[in-house]
């Protein structure tokens, strides 16, 4: 198992999290209803859940607490092998714990560098309704348009930051 402790959390990917079990993980990514109440009923748009965890190009790295409960998870897919893109940084709804988003990260950032194919960028389209939460988290608004040709958004912010770089967090 690849997990890793950490302030009293275990970091896993999904595979790790489902023991390698292609029934187990296959369940987890299709339980939209689970996930649509473990984020807040109707948080997140069902139809963009659904996408989600339904593409496997997507990873799921899992932060959970001793007893093995799911507290946050961030979903990330390699774009075209030239960064990393967030597509969902979340805590569980009634979670009681503190900036799991930056803890989530600081872990997803280890996990990262050591991949082999030199993506140096995490992205991220802010959609949230939370003021400068990416920027507390270390990320800068970038308005470059090459990445929002590629992205085809042209319309909500875009963060970015280096990985291993002194502002992550």
């Amino acid at each position: 198992m690849l997990s890793k402790f950490n302030n009293n959390f275990i970091y896993l990917t999904l595979e790790d999290f489902c023991e390698n079990c292609p029934i187990k993980i296959k369940h987890v990514r299709s339980n939209i209803k689970f996930w649509n109440k473990w984020f807040g009923i109707n948080e997140f748009d069902i139809e963009f859940l659904k996408e989600t965890f339904a593409d496997y190009n997507n990873k799921i790295y899992i932060c959970c607490d001793s007893n093995k409960d799911i507290q946050s998870v961030a979903i990330y897919n390699n774009y075209q092998d030239l960064f990393y893109n967030l597509i969902l940084l979340a805590k569980k709804h009634n979670s009681n714990y503190k900036w799991l988003g930056k803890k989530i990260l600081r872990e997803l950032n280890k996990k990262l560098i050591n991949n082999t194919n030199n993506i140096r960028f995490i992205v991220l389209t802010d959609v949230s309704d939370i003021p400068n939460y990416y920027k507390r988290l270390g990320f800068s608004l970038t308005n470059n348009k090459y990445l929002r040709k590629l992205l085809d958004n042209f319309e909500d912010d875009l963060y970015v930051i280096e990985i291993e770089s002194e502002n992550f967090i």
